[in-house]
């Protein structure tokens, strides 16, 4: 794909290494002030994120809601957040923040945590706005042959039945098969409209919920991607304009056979990813690492020898 940057392919081979819009008036409802939240507080992300402009932001998340925080270099703390899939987010900025005079430290969990109690204290008497995800309908600027060739650039093309290794001598008499199979998916998930001014945390906490594949602890990988995607030295929109989330599936499956007679030990590792584009725009589309998943272990990905599923071919074949 000639928009695919040798950047991103950089990006993404090292992560792998290692609303329906919702009716203004239901806002007061789905995010009402009384409203239980974790008391043990919220997971706080382990690194914010460092704008060029000097705005640091990042997100926390518990049970029921994800939040949003930026800083400005003015020292003005704006804080929103939604509830469990509401499409909503409720947005706040205070000024004269006791926690941001003197010294402090923004990479510190503690105490963005503090910021998290203090934002959570002064809410229910501050006046806010309210932001709803925005979905609609429209051709995507991009096909997923788009996504496929990002995938497939990493994972290689889908393949059947391919021989990782067969081995003879583990097991006197028995032959037994390691095989592999891929299978590459590439699937539109949703659309939402942003708008210009429009801080990146209310887009992100709004829609984060309204769509497969996309957790709140998800959020700072998209975050980070719609800034990369949109060059942005902030933490807001530029210019109006609407995003396309694409889920992105790479599934290993490996088994084997004895003696010709099979499948017997098996395991899977599924790796999700977003993809994330311009509907209308030409950008250098991204692709985050959201989650991978092992069945029924990790382990059996770890040996080069494949000596574990070797082993538990042969018990169960015997």
């Amino acid at each position: 794909m000639k928009r695919m940057t040798r950047r991103l392919l950089a990006m993404l081979l090292a992560a792998l290494m290692m609303v329906s819009a919702l009716p203004v008036y239901a806002a007061e409802e789905a995010l009402n002030d009384n409203a239980t939240f974790a008391p043990a507080g919220p997971g706080i992300d382990p690194e914010p994120i460092f704008c060029e402009d000097g705005t640091v932001m990042w997100f926390a998340y518990d049970d029921q809601a994800i939040y949003g925080f930026s800083v400005s270099t003015e020292g003005t703390l704006h804080f929103c957040f939604s509830t469990e899939g509401s499409g909503i987010s409720k947005a706040y900025d205070f000024t004269d923040v006791p926690l941001l005079t003197g010294d402090f430290d923004l990479r510190s969990s503690e105490f963005r945590w503090s910021i998290w109690e203090y934002c959570m204290e002064q809410k229910n008497d501050a006046p806010y706005d309210i932001y709803v995800a925005e979905r609609f309908e429209a051709v995507p600027f991009n096909s997923n042959r788009d996504f496929l060739e990002i995938m497939e650039s990493v994972y290689g093309k889908e393949y059947d039945n391919k021989v990782l290794k067969t081995d003879t001598t583990s097991y006197r008499g028995y032959t037994i098969v390691v095989k592999e199979m891929l299978d590459i998916s590439v699937v539109r998930n949703d659309h939402y409209r942003y708008k210009g001014n429009q801080k990146i945390l209310e887009f992100v906490t709004s829609t984060i919920g309204q769509s497969s594949f996309m957790a709140r602890n998800h959020a700072p990988e998209i975050a980070q991607a719609i800034k990369t995607m949109y060059n942005l030295p902030g933490d807001i929109f530029l210019t109006s304009g609407a995003v396309d989330f694409w889920n992105c599936t790479a599934v290993r499956h490996r088994y084997t056979e004895v003696n010709g007679k099979g499948p017997y030990s098996s395991t899977t590792k599924s790796d999700y990813l977003l993809g994330i584009d311009d509907y209308n725009d030409p950008v250098d589309v991204q692709v985050r690492v959201l989650e991978v998943q092992y069945t029924p272990n990790q382990s059996y990905y770890q040996e080069s020898s494949y000596s574990s599923l070797i082993r538990d071919a042969y018990q169960a074949y015997n």
